[in-house]
């Protein structure tokens, strides 16, 4: 049976988690309060159950999740997008290069839009948090990112910087003129897409399908998530296959959490999910040499805890403020 990407994303998500929860050290996420039964009348006639639908989300975290394609093969949620250094990252916690690449084009998104706008673009124009993903039909990653000033005084920056503006699907679309690799999408009042120049066409399809869908289940999954433990600040969710160059063979699926700890520590936890012999590929990941890695960032490597969880591998990893700087960018 062939599974198409999102419900392979949202089994992904479900078959990851279960496995970081029932591992020594994880820790279930609170549990939501169990729905309240139907009031009753006092002549004993049920009272009619309130409504269903999910109200539009009004938090930072549901706004922003709202964007989600039902149809990507990979998020990433990332609560502080300018500390971390992706390779470091990806490095450390063995992430396969299909699910890095996610990781490196935010780098590359933000690194554009402030040679575009300035230096100090991002702080001035955007929130901090940032999801990117990974359509099914697209060459490369599509970001949102949350307005914190006017609406129409981006527009204004964007026209002073030389983009040329369309109506597509009822959208306003900022096409460069110069080498600006993206395209930016104006999604509503607060939320602004960023578009690989190379999509085809206007590419604003993965973005009017997260508008005109209910939200799919890594969607609401993702953002429950989000909502129990506001300590995590990055999550990133691949659905495979993913070629891993240092293992012997492609992953099904790979997520990715970290969280903070003690303050200015990382709690991390990768989950990887093979497609044949769990062992083999535990072995492998305890091999790791990191020929290019720093002396620090290899003393963390071999420090990450490495077990296998029914179909799953797990790594797991704290790391105390004072080693930190392994994986932050440099200045």
């Amino acid at each position: 049976m062939t599974v198409g990407p999102c419900r392979g994303l949202a089994l992904a998500l479900a078959l990851l988690s279960a496995a970081c929860v029932a591992s020594p050290g994880g820790e279930a996420p609170a549990q939501s309060p169990a729905t309240p039964a139907s009031p009753v009348n006092p002549d004993g006639a049920p009272e009619a159950a309130p409504d269903p639908s999910p109200p539009a989300p009004t938090d930072t975290t549901g706004r922003l999740l709202a964007w989600i394609d039902p149809d990507a093969r990979g998020v990433l949620y990332l609560k502080t997008p300018d500390e971390l250094d992706s390779e470091a990252l990806a490095t450390l916690f063995a992430v396969p290069s299909g699910a890095e690449r996610i990781l490196r084009q935010v780098d590359s998104a933000d690194e554009g839009f402030e040679m575009l706008l300035g230096d100090d673009a991002l702080a001035r124009w955007f929130e901090p948090p940032v999801l990117a993903m990974w359509p099914v039909v697209a060459q490369g990653t599509y970001l949102v990112r949350l307005l914190k000033q006017p609406e129409e005084d981006l527009e204004a920056a964007l026209r002073e910087a030389d983009m040329e503006l369309r109506e597509v699907e009822g959208l306003k679309l900022y096409i460069p003129r110069g080498v600006y690799p993206w395209k930016l999408v104006l999604l509503d009042d607060h939320a602004v897409g960023f578009i690989p120049i190379r999509e085809i066409g206007s590419g604003v399809g993965p973005l009017t399908a997260a508008r005109d869908l209910p939200p799919s289940e890594v969607e609401t999954n993702l953002t429950t998530a989000l909502r129990q433990d506001p300590d995590t600040f990055l999550e990133l969710l691949v659905h495979g296959p993913l070629v891993h160059m240092a293992l012997p063979e492609p992953l099904v699926s790979v997520r990715l959490s970290l969280r903070a700890w003690q303050t200015r520590g990382i709690d991390g936890v990768i989950a990887l999910q093979p497609t044949g012999d769990p062992d083999a590929v535990v072995n492998a990941l305890r091999a790791r040499e990191g020929a290019f890695a720093t002396d620090q960032l290899r003393a963390l490597m071999d420090k990450v805890a490495f077990s296998i969880e029914g179909p799953i591998i797990l790594g797991r990893l704290q790391i105390p403020a004072a080693d930190r700087s392994a994986l932050e960018r440099e200045p």
